[in-house]
C-alpha cells in the first residue's frame, strides 16, 4: 500500500511540475509577444514626419549664428520602423531598433548617408545634429502627447527635440 501511495504521489509531483514549465513557457512567450506588441504601439505613435527644433538645447539657427537656414534636420519614421532623413545637409537612412523601443529605449542601426558639401552654417548645423543623434539612448513617450518628439542621452537629459511636421491635408 505505502508503495501505492508513493507511486501516486510521484505522478502526482511530475504532473504539478509538467503544468507548472508549460505555464512558466507560456508566460515567457507572452512576455515576448508583450514586447512585440509594445514595440508595435510605440512604433504607430513615432510614425510621420519630424522636423528638429532643439539640438542639445538650443535652436539650429543659434548653432550657426545665422537667421536663414535653408534645410533643417529631420527624421522621417515608417510604420515598420524604417528611418529616413536629413541632417541639414546630407540625407540619412537607418532602422530603429524593435526590442529596444519595447523597453523605452531608442537606438537606430548605423546610417547610410550621402556625402554632399554645404555651407559653412549648415555644415555647423548637420555636425551638432549628428552628434546629438550619435548621444541617444532613449525617448521621451509623454513627449509625443504633445506633439513632441524628445530624445535623450544616458544622463536623461534630452539632446534632440522634434515637432511633428505639418501634413498638408
Amino acid at each position: 500500500m505505502r508503495k501505492l501511495i508513493s507511486i501516486a504521489l510521484n505522478l502526482v509531483t511530475c504532473f504539478c511540475l509538467t503544468i507548472l514549465a508549460v505555464t512558466l513557457n507560456g508566460c515567457n512567450s507572452m512576455s515576448s509577444s508583450g514586447q512585440a506588441a509594445k514595440s508595435l504601439d510605440y512604433l504607430s505613435l513615432l510614425t510621420g514626419d519630424w522636423n528638429v527644433s532643439k539640438i542639445d538645447g538650443k535652436d539650429p539657427a543659434s548653432i550657426a549664428n545665422t537667421s536663414s537656414i535653408t534645410r533643417l534636420p529631420s527624421m522621417s519614421i515608417d510604420p515598420a520602423g524604417k528611418v529616413s532623413g536629413s541632417t541639414g545637409v546630407n540625407r540619412y537612412a537607418s532602422n530603429i531598433d524593435p526590442a529596444r523601443l519595447a523597453s523605452g529605449k531608442f537606438s537606430l542601426s548605423p546610417a547610410a548617408t550621402t556625402k554632399m558639401a554645404g555651407t559653412p552654417e549648415a555644415s555647423q548645423i548637420e555636425t551638432a545634429f549628428t552628434s546629438a543623434l550619435s548621444k541617444v539612448s532613449s525617448i521621451d513617450l509623454k513627449s509625443l502627447a504633445g506633439g513632441t518628439l524628445s530624445l535623450l542621452g544616458e544622463d536623461g537629459n534630452e539632446v534632440l527635440r522634434f515637432i511633428r511636421a505639418a501634413t498638408g491635408k
